[in-house]
């Protein structure tokens, strides 16, 4: 029986190349051909890049140093699938009535509670002449929130729920006008 080869150990330390790989799969989302695209020494097609990254991804020791860099990031951030799911579900029950007084005015980011400042995409505050004239510089504020639909979608996903998981899928038609007559075409 022939010795394994050292790469194929899981135990076994990471080559250069296989550190540039561990680390730009990491970068990109963990998708293999994106991390095999800092390794090419030339450009290579969409399949290349995915050959190149599924042979490293692949070796024992690769996808243990993966692994162990997946578990690190998850504990120094200290994330669970509870707290991603918190998150999902501060966007999704989000509703910009709950950052405003009833008089109107916009509750400081005080007087927020956790879940609704996870929702909060970004705030920006620009000083312009709205009323035009009158010399008088106001200032606006900006609130945008996270897209509902988007954490609704992962929820779906997470609990599979909707297509994918065993519902039907209803077949609806689409109406369009031509610009050239007043029939209306079915497009299914």
């Amino acid at each position: 029986m022939s010795r394994p080869k050292r790469s194929s150990l899981p135990e076994a330390p990471l080559s250069r190349r296989e550190q540039l790989f561990v680390s730009a799969y990491l970068a990109h989302g963990c998708v293999a051909a994106r991390g095999a695209e800092a390794l090419a020494t030339k450009p290579l097609t969409a399949q290349g890049y995915a050959n190149l990254g599924h042979a490293y991804i692949t070796r024992p020791n690769v996808r243990a140093a993966v692994e162990a860099a997946l578990a690190e990031m998850r504990e120094r951030r200290e994330w669970t699938a509870a707290h991603v799911l918190e998150s999902i579900r501060a966007v999704s029950d989000s509703d910009v009535g709950n950052y405003y007084w009833p008089d109107g005015r916009l509750k400081p980011l005080t007087a927020l509670t956790p879940p609704q400042r996870r929702a909060i995409r970004s705030i920006r505050v620009l000083r312009q002449n709205i009323t035009t004239g009158d010399g008088v510089t106001e200032q606006l504020i900006e609130l945008r929130l996270f897209d509902k639909n988007v954490a609704n979608e992962q929820a779906m996903r997470v609990f599979g729920i909707g297509q994918g998981a065993g519902l039907p899928v209803a077949d609806v038609p689409c109406f369009a006008l031509p610009a050239d007559g007043p029939q209306i075409i079915a497009v299914h």
